[in-house]
């Protein structure tokens, strides 16, 4: 039978045990204070059943429950770990709510990011940030969308690819050096803005909704009249790939944009529209694909009128700018 050497306290009980099997066991209740002045060296696992606490700072210690830790420092929670068992598991910084800054330093003690909790901001780089992503610093991304505005004191890229107000997101750039695109009409019922020779070649523009969901597309032709009189003439935006089908937003949109053409002259026309895809008729999502189509008429049949571009003729270019979303729209069918 095994034996062991103990000491009892005053109620009997023992306060210190050596067992056969090579285990201590100091104090038998919950509040006994054991107290080791100078190194704890321990060869093998510590096991305590909830709290590591900082002698003489109550209110600094490390938390064990199940599947969570937490380190209080001062009376405030700075980190919390928790598994709840199945994914995603969580680590918490200030998890009590308190203003507590999460700082990151580099090898040479430069702070290089600070979440800031009085503001809500992060600072790449800067560690007092003025915005909610404030960073002193080169950005290097694949896409960037906004919202709101986007301020830096240089963008670097093409640019086409940027979604805050006033930025070209696509074109369209119909030339030749030897070759004219030409599109001719003498009818007052609208044909496809194509080239008569190769009808594949068609004037189009395809882009991606931005961030506003407000687009103005803009389209600039060289127009040319061989009549001996003047008349008026119609070019209309369509997202149906078809010589006369109207857009699917039918007539409760400004579609058509009428201009003149002039006896044996020819000039550069720019016809414009703008696309509030936040409301009715439009309503787009974020990140579709929109192509849009353009048709020609006339107002009298016995009238030509031609698009040219390419050849000596300036080129025919649409564009697609992305419009801000504060912008002041003045709406005159409300």
């Amino acid at each position: 039978m095994g034996q062991g050497i103990g000491f009892k306290d005053n109620d009997g009980s023992y306060g210190f045990k050596l067992t056969d099997d090579g285990k201590v066991i100091l104090g038998n209740t919950s509040d006994d204070v054991i107290q080791v002045t100078g190194t704890l060296d321990v060869n093998g696992t510590l096991l305590v059943s909830q709290y590591i606490k900082h002698k003489g700072d109550a209110n600094t210690w490390i938390n064990f429950t199940d599947n969570r830790i937490r380190l209080n420092a001062g009376g405030n929670n700075f980190i919390d770990c928790e598994d709840p068992g199945s994914a995603p598991h969580k680590v918490r910084i200030n998890n009590g709510g308190n203003n507590i800054d999460f700082v990151i330093k580099d090898n040479s003690n430069n702070v290089y990011f600070t979440a800031d909790a009085s503001t809500s901001r992060v600072g790449i780089s800067k560690a007092d940030p003025d915005y909610e992503l404030d960073v002193n610093g080169t950005i290097g991304a694949t896409e960037i969308t906004a919202s709101s505005n986007i301020s830096g004191s240089a963008f670097y890229g093409d640019g086409t690819n940027l979604t805050n107000g006033g930025q070209l997101i696509s074109q369209t750039i119909i030339d030749g050096y030897s070759t004219t695109f030409s599109c001719e009409t003498n009818s007052s019922t609208y044909k496809q803005i194509n080239d008569d020779t190769t009808a594949a070649k068609v004037a189009s523009i395809t882009f991606t909704v931005p961030a506003s969901r407000k687009v103005l597309v803009t389209m600039t032709v060289a127009v040319r009249d061989f009549d001996a009189s003047s008349q008026l003439f119609r070019v209309r935006i369509t997202d149906s790939n078809s010589e006369s089908t109207e857009g699917s937003w039918g007539s409760a949109w400004n579609d058509e944009q009428i201009s003149g053409h002039y006896a044996t002259d020819f000039f550069n026309h720019t016809f414009q529209w703008y696309f509030d895809g936040t409301v009715s008729p439009h309503s787009w999502s974020v990140g579709d694909s929109k192509t849009m189509y353009f048709q020609l008429k006339v107002d009298g049949t016995d009238e030509t009128v031609s698009l040219k571009a390419g050849n000596n003729y300036a080129p025919l270019v649409i564009s697609a700018i992305t419009v801000p979303a504060g912008v002041s729209f003045v709406d005159m069918d409300s």
